[in-house]
């Protein structure tokens, strides 16, 4: 609630004259012979809210409040306008505005508006101040430019978002063995320089004895860069290759690389 401190002239007891000036200058109280006048230069959001007004004598007072209601065209809050899917994976793109009134909002696709009850595979969800575009590519065609425009009595705003294909990741790189026992080896790795567009779920390790044409899997915890292999056969030559995975799919797998496990050491004769 806005509160102003105010200076004043008297003569007989009487108020003749009072003024105030905010220190930005925006903001003015005139008054004279029980009259008073606010003013507001430059409106502001922050300006909106309630005002009271109070009146005061030697036998009393009197208060009253006036509420200032702030108009303004429409404002996106949106800052993420990229999205990734694929094919028959649905996705959700959300705009939202800030406005008063409430504004309308509708989607376009290629000029052409999407109705409110969406269509084909594509539905829409709206709230208050939100239009939520759920859409479920099938084919290429659906992968491009969408359009959001919000409109109210004081203006129209439009924001793009695009809707764009995903990919696998790409390999990881710098695969090195640390730790390398009898039947123990500890592989790890670096991220791949590009998860697709879709966030990496985890990564799988492929590894097999040189002798052998069956590889075997370890998935990682999560996203996480190293990953424990056991149960190794002792002196023996061993592939290892790794492989980022996300929800488009497997990406490709990086550059095979070979470790030998350790001896077993022979205890000696007494």
């Amino acid at each position: 609630m806005p509160y102003l401190n105010t200076e004043s002239t008297t003569e007989s007891n009487h108020v003749m004259f009072f003024f105030f000036q905010s220190p930005d200058g925006r903001v003015e109280v005139r008054g004279r012979y029980g009259e008073s006048m606010l003013t507001i230069v430059g409106v502001k959001l922050s300006d909106w809210g309630r005002f009271d007004c109070e009146a005061l004598s030697r036998i009393g007072g009197h208060q009253k409040s006036m509420f200032l209601d702030i108009e303004y065209a429409p404002k996106f809050q949106t800052s993420h306008t990229i999205f990734f899917s694929w094919e028959g994976n649905p996705v959700n793109i959300s705009c939202d505005v800030m406005s008063n009134p409430l504004a309308t909002m509708l989607w376009r696709r290629e000029k052409l508006t999407i109705p409110s009850e969406g269509a084909g595979n594509m539905r829409v969800h709206s709230a208050p101040g939100r239009s939520l575009l759920e859409v479920t590519p099938m084919s290429d065609r659906d992968f491009g430019r969408y359009n959001c425009t919000a409109r109210n009595n004081i203006g129209m705003r439009f924001q793009e978002f695009i809707l764009a294909q995903a990919d696998v990741p790409s390999n990881p790189y710098s695969v090195r063995l640390g730790s390398v026992v009898q039947r123990v080896a500890t592989v790890t790795f670096t991220k791949p320089d590009s998860h697709g567009g879709v966030p990496i779920s985890h990564y799988l390790v492929k590894y097999k004895d040189i002798s052998s044409q069956d590889w075997k899997n370890v998935k990682s915890q999560g996203t996480q860069t190293i990953v424990l292999l056991t149960n190794l056969e002792p002196n023996t030559t061993y592939e290892v290759r790794v492989a980022a995975v996300n929800g488009k799919g497997q990406g490709e797998f990086s550059r095979t690389e070979s470790f030998q496990t350790l001896p077993i050491r022979e205890c000696p004769l007494l």
